[in-house]
């Protein structure tokens, strides 16, 4: 499943669902209050204090040379693409949101909420992208202010997309959901002989690893039609 996922989707390298799943969540509390969305991506170049730590790794096979073997290697360029040490600036951000009274949910890491009174703030994050949804136009408006003045930011408007999934809103339904039906159509629906001929090419277990996939993050309905394949 892991390898279709990358193959067909554009994740990063590393991806860790639990993100997706506290999102999740917070989009089903959504439709039943006046919650607004925005998402959020950190630039890479201002994650601060942290940012002479390195990492080193050993010497990939084949490349050691005589005399140097016990020689290690300094990673310039992690697999998120940050220049510095991943869990550094993990460690940064922890530090700057929790000066703003936000406090990490116990179960899932990768969440922040701040709450006065009746008002709250939640922050999704996922390496250097962040979701926040709120029950308070201007509450949201500060922090967003706030986090701006700490980090390098681009905002990306109303959140349509998490994670490459799509999120769906009907305001006049009460309606908001998430949806991977451009994924499906990419990789489960060859419409012209040539598409045809390739899905051919296509490894079993690549297809249904595709389907579960879809399974694990929208439609886990299909469960057991998958499990029958």
């Amino acid at each position: 499943m892991v390898r279709s996922m990358m193959s067909f989707t554009k994740l990063p390298l590393s991806f860790g669902d639990y993100a997706l799943e506290t999102a999740a969540k917070l989009l089903n509390i959504a439709p039943s209050k006046t919650v607004a969305k925005t998402p959020y991506e950190i630039w890479h170049g201002k994650p601060a204090s942290y940012k002479y730590l390195r990492i080193y790794m050993d010497q990939p096979v084949g490349f050691i040379s005589i005399g140097e073997e016990q020689n290690v290697c300094c990673l310039h360029r992690s697999i998120y693409g940050l220049k510095q040490a991943s869990r550094s600036w993990n460690n940064r951000f922890d530090e700057v949101i929790k000066s703003c009274d936000f406090v990490k949910n116990e179960f899932d890491p990768c969440m922040y909420k701040k709450v006065s009174r009746s008002l709250i703030v939640f922050l999704v994050l996922y390496v250097d992208d962040i979701l926040l949804i709120g029950n308070d136009a201007k509450m949201l408006g500060d922090k967003k202010a706030w986090i701006s003045m700490q980090f390098s930011m681009k905002n990306l408007d109303d959140a349509s997309y998490i994670l490459g999934i799509k999120i769906y809103r009907d305001r006049s339904r009460r309606i908001l959901g998430m949806t991977q039906a451009s994924y499906i159509e990419n990789t489960q629906s060859p419409k012209v002989d040539e598409e045809i001929r390739r899905k051919c090419d296509i490894p079993y277990a690549s297809t249904v690893g595709n389907i579960q996939y879809v399974v694990q993050c929208t439609r886990p309905d299909i469960a057991f039609a998958l499990s029958v394949t």
